[in-house]
């Protein structure tokens, strides 16, 4: 008998090895494109709350702090840390609770409020072109048509080192 495993299993015609499954997340304005890899979930939003050394000392950005599996993580506003409006919270809206990438290790995750449920999409080379005349806001990493669908890419570790500088983790 023939062992198959998934990593011995031939690929179809209609996936590619280099496919990243990634999520297009709507925020104000525009949507973010994350990797799945890089969302540790999704889920309903919660209030965020302050610690009561942080009332009137945090940024408009830094929303807060939400239980999440056991452990507190913070949230920001991706639109006020970029210099917008703090979004309004909707019936539709929810969190976006991102891993980290290795920044800090007392900030295993951080997340941030969506205007709705994300959308999957697979990005090949073949459908994701850099828009590179687009303006740059100060935590974006790139803006980039996927499908004919603009997004933006966030620069993930540049937040994450914006929250441990703010709750002087280091």
């Amino acid at each position: 008998m023939i062992d198959t495993t998934p990593s011995q299993m031939p690929l179809s015609k209609t996936q590619k090895t280099s496919d990243i499954p990634s999520l297009l997340v709507p925020i104000v304005d525009k949507l973010l494109m994350l990797p799945t890899v890089s969302v540790a979930e999704m889920l309903p939003y919660r209030k965020p709350s302050l610690k009561s050394e942080e009332i009137g000392q945090m940024p408009p950005w830094f929303l807060g702090h939400v239980k999440w599996r056991g452990i507190s993580i913070p949230m920001i506003s991706y639109e006020a840390i970029n210099g917008g409006a703090i979004a309004d919270i909707k019936a539709v809206s929810q969190m976006s609770v991102l891993n980290s990438t290795g920044v800090h290790p007392k900030l295993p995750f951080l997340c941030f409020p969506t205007q709705s449920i994300p959308r999957l999409s697979r990005v090949s080379p073949d459908n994701i072109k850099e828009e590179s005349n687009a303006q740059l806001e100060p935590y974006d990493k790139m803006h980039v048509m996927v499908n004919d669908i603009a997004a933006t890419i966030p620069n993930v570790s540049k937040l994450e080192e914006a929250v441990v500088e703010l709750l002087k983790l280091s």
